[in-house]
């Protein structure tokens, strides 16, 4: 399966956060799934750590580049197209980065692994 990771997911990962499910920690630990990190995860967490509402142990570009590695998980860069699908959304999430990986998810045919009830309102497969 081919699975793309919400920031969150990403972020509890590397510090084995407790409100994770069972059925997304066997996800991202089976070899058999694709994992997949979105470049607009990546701005998120920029965003985050330069106002003060995210803190991370490492640099940024650190933190990122060794928590994708250890897991095996590959970038996804931007696309127009994923810009695009998002002009199509229903207004159902007002957090664009959660808006533009639900495009992203439709537009690579991934399932997204996200806790974030508003995601559940659009037409996207998701494993939580």
């Amino acid at each position: 399966m081919n699975l793309l990771l919400d920031t969150h997911v990403f972020l509890w990962s590397k510090v084995n956060d407790a409100r994770m499910s069972s059925a997304v920690w066997s996800a991202l630990r089976d070899p058999d799934n694709r994992l997949y990190l979105s470049a607009i995860s990546v701005v998120e967490m920029a965003i985050k750590v330069g106002i003060g509402k995210l803190s991370v142990d490492v640099p940024l570009p650190e933190f990122v580049s060794v928590g994708m590695k250890n897991a095996g998980i590959l970038e996804i860069q931007l696309r127009a197209a994923h810009a695009l699908r998002l002009a199509t959304l229903p207004p159902h999430h007002r957090d664009p980065f959660d808006r533009l990986l639900v495009a992203t998810a439709q537009e690579e045919g991934l399932t997204l692994l996200s806790d974030d009830a508003e995601i559940r309102k659009y037409d996207v497969n998701i494993l939580w």
